[in-house]
């Protein structure tokens, strides 16, 4: 990750801020914490950052970590985590407005 990457003006997100985590927490309940931490991390960084790019997700991460180490975090998640279709698709209608 380059220098200039690092002081583009990016809005943060922290887990604790949001009613995401307790969601995830509820939805994913096979999924360790710090992995559903790091999702709530990864989908309001989506949303705030609007890109898919992990080096630029990475900026909207609120964390004490090293931006790289952010960006290992995401990379051996997706490297190494298969996440169930059938979850996915509960959360999903769970969140859609009734």
């Amino acid at each position: 990750m380059t220098s200039n990457s690092s002081k583009s003006p990016v809005p943060k997100v922290c887990h604790e801020d949001t009613n995401l985590l307790s969601v995830l927490k509820v939805q994913f309940p096979t999924i360790n914490f710090a992995s559903v931490k790091l999702i709530t991390l990864f989908v309001t960084a989506l949303c705030r950052v609007q890109t898919v790019n992990y080096e630029r997700l990475v900026l909207g991460f609120d964390s004490t970590v090293e931006k790289e180490s952010n960006l290992r975090r995401i990379q051996r998640f997706f490297a190494s985590y298969i996440l169930d279709h059938d979850l996915v698709a509960k959360l999903i209608f769970k969140l859609l407005p009734k």
